[in-house]
């Protein structure tokens, strides 16, 4: 579920509205214009300000859900470079 919600907010998708084609291109677009690092802060930001506005702040959570934005940026880049972005992550 973060997964798709960080992706979501990355494209500027509603999270209620069902994946179409386009979203999964824009995803890709954007994969491969920033780097691993560039990404890597954006999640990290928006899990920050995810966690500031709906748990108060809790930085035990907040450190806990950024454990696997190295891994998921990993993941997108390889999905992003072999055209499989579906299966890394549903939007």
């Amino acid at each position: 579920m973060l997964r798709h919600t960080l992706a979501c907010i990355f494209i500027g998708k509603n999270l209620m509205n069902k994946a179409k084609k386009e979203d999964y291109a824009k995803l890709n677009s954007g994969i491969i214009k920033f780097s691993r690092e560039d990404l890597t802060k954006y999640f990290n930001k928006y899990i920050q300000e995810i966690i500031i506005k709906k748990w108060d702040g809790n930085k035990k959570l907040e450190e806990y859900l950024k454990g696997d934005i190295n891994d998921f940026v990993a993941d997108l880049k390889n999905g992003a470079e072999h055209n499989c972005l579906e299966k890394v992550v549903v939007l």
